[in-house]
C-alpha cells in the first residue's frame, strides 16, 4: 500500500489559482466517491482551506509518480480548470513524505501563522467527509489519528486543543491554570479563574506529565513514553520536577516504562461487559480507530500488557532516565529555589519557534530546548544537572555561556 499526497498551498499558489482548485464540504463527498474508484485508488480525503487544497490517498497499484499523475488529473477534471493552468504550483510527496507532510500541516507548522488553531479543525472536517463518503479507511483512519494525536507529541485534539497556543507552555509554568476566566475553544465557553500569587503558593497545585486516567482512557493506553523519545521524555521530567507545584508521577514514568496502560474491566454481567466493549470501541471509531485496534477491556491479556516489566529498569535508556529522576528528586530536595512554591519568584519564557524554555526559580534557571539546535544562552553559573545527548553533567567555565543540546535541559546555579 503506497501512500500519496498531491497538493498547492499559499507557498506555491496564488489566491487565484487556490481559488479555482477549492471545494466545498457539501461538495467533496461525490469528489471522493469518484476519486476512490476501488481498482486505482482504495481511499481518499480533500483538505480544502484558503490557504490549501491538497488530496491524500491511498493506493495498492501505482507508484508514487503514477498516484501524482492520477490526482492531478482528478483535480483538473473535478474543478473544470485545465492542468497547465495549476501544474507548476503542484507539489507531491509519497509515502513517509507524504505522512510528515501530513503530521506537520496537522501541527499548523506548515501554515501561514504557525501554531494557528484553525488547521486541527480543517483537518478534522476532511476526515469527517471522508468518512461520511466512504473513502477513509484502515490506512487513512490510522494516519489521520496520528496526525491529530501529534501536534512534547505535539498533542492538540480533544480537551488539548486549547494548549496548542503558542504562550501555552511558559504560560503553566508560571501559573497553575492556562485558563483563568479565558475563552475554551474545546468548553465552547470561558472556563477557569486567576490565582492570585501573592497568596496562594504553588505547592497547593498538583502538576503532573501524564496520569493513570489520561493514559488508561486513550484507545490503546499508549504512555508518553510510547510517543516521545528518551531525550524528550527527560526534558519533561526536568520541567515538573524543577516547578513550583507538587510532583505526582505516574507508575513506571520515572523509567520510560515500555508497557501499555490499557482500559481493563471484570464485569460478570454479559449486558455491561458487551456495552462496555461496544462503548469504547464507538468512542474511538469517531478518533479513526477500527474497531480491531481498540483493546478488549474484559479480555484478560488486556489486564496482563498492562503490568510494568519490572526487568527493563536496570537496562539502557531506562536506567538512565530513572537516574535522571533520582538526581532531580534529590535536587529538589537539597535546593529550595527549585521547590520554593512562591509564585511570585516563578518566571517562564517560552520561544514557540526555537522551542526553547528559560525558567526562573529565585536565583536558579532551568533551561530546556525542545528544538534540534543546540542552544547558546545568555547564563554562565555553574551547571548543577546536564541532560540530553553528548551533555555533561559538569560545572560550566566561569563566565563562559551555557550550551543547552538539542532535545536538552540544563539547570544553572547562581
Amino acid at each position: 500500500m503506497s501512500i500519496i499526497l498531491v497538493g498547492l498551498n499559499h507557498k506555491t499558489a496564488p489566491i487565484e489559482v487556490r481559488e479555482r482548485l477549492a471545494f466545498t464540504d457539501e461538495a467533496c463527498a461525490e469528489t471522493l466517491q469518484t476519486l476512490v474508484d476501488g481498482e486505482q485508488i482504495s481511499e481518499g480525503l480533500i483538505v480544502s482551506t484558503c490557504n490549501r487544497v491538497e488530496v491524500l490517498a491511498a493506493t495498492r497499484t501505482l507508484n508514487g509518480d503514477e498516484g501524482a499523475a492520477r490526482i492531478s488529473s482528478f483535480l483538473s477534471e473535478m474543478r473544470s480548470v485545465p492542468n497547465h493552468i495549476f501544474s507548476e504550483h503542484l507539489y507531491s510527496h509519497a509515502n513517509e513524505e507524504a505522512v510528515r507532510h501530513v503530521f506537520r500541516v496537522a501541527s499548523s507548522l506548515d501554515s501561514m501563522v504557525v501554531g494557528e488553531p484553525q488547521v486541527l479543525g480543517q483537518v478534522r472536517r476532511a476526515y469527517s467527509n471522508a468518512v461520511t463518503a466512504g473513502t477513509a479507511g484502515r490506512v487513512l483512519h490510522r494516519l489521520v489519528h496520528h496526525a491529530l494525536h501529534v501536534a512534547l507529541t505535539g498533542e492538540s485534539h480533544g480537551y488539548y486543543s486549547d494548549f496548542a497556543a503558542p504562550e501555552a507552555l511558559g504560560k503553566v509554568m508560571r501559573s497553575p491554570f492556562f485558563h483563568a476566566g479565558t475563552w475554551s475553544s474545546f468548553r465552547g465557553r470561558t472556563h477557569g479563574r486567576e490565582v492570585d500569587p501573592a497568596t496562594v503558593p504553588g505547592w497547593r497545585f498538583v502538576a503532573s506529565l501524564q496520569t493513570h486516567d489520561q493514559v488508561g482512557n486513550r484507545a490503546a493506553g499508549d504512555r508518553l513514553s510510547h510517543l516521545l523519545d528518551t531525550d524528550l521524555l527527560g526534558c519533561g521530567a526536568v520541567m515538573l520536577l524543577t516547578s513550583p507545584w507538587t510532583p505526582m508521577l505516574f507508575m513506571g514514568e520515572e523509567w520510560g516504562a515500555s508497557t501499555p496502560w490499557q482500559f481493563f474491566t471484570d464485569h460478570t454481567d454479559p449486558e455491561i461487559a458487551g456495552g462496555t466493549r461496544r462503548g469504547r470501541r464507538a468512542e474511538f471509531s469517531a478518533h479513526g480507530w477500527a474497531a480491531e485496534d481498540v483493546p478488549d477491556p474484559q479480555d484478560p491479556e488486556t489486564f496482563r500488557r498492562s503490568k510494568l516489566a519490572w526487568s527493563e529498569v536496570s537496562t539502557g535508556d531506562h536506567a538512565s532516565l530513572l537516574g535522571l529522576y533520582r538526581d532531580l528528586i534529590a535536587l529538589r530536595r537539597t535546593t529550595p529555589d527549585l521547590r520554593d512554591g512562591d509564585l511570585s519568584r516563578a518566571g517562564a519564557t517560552w520561544e514557540h519557534e526555537t522551542r526553547r524554555l528559560d525558567v526562573r526559580r529565585g536565583e536558579h534557571r532551568v533551561l530546556v530546548n525542545l528544538g534540534e539546535e543546540p542552544w547558546e544562552t545568555s547564563a554562565s553559573g555553574p551547571v548543577l544537572l546536564a541532560w540530553g545527548s553528548g551533555a555533561a553533567v559538569s560545572g560550566a567555565v566561569s563566565g563562559s555561556p551555557v550550551l543547552v543540546p538539542a532535545r536538552g535541559a540544563v539547570i544553572v546555579a547562581p
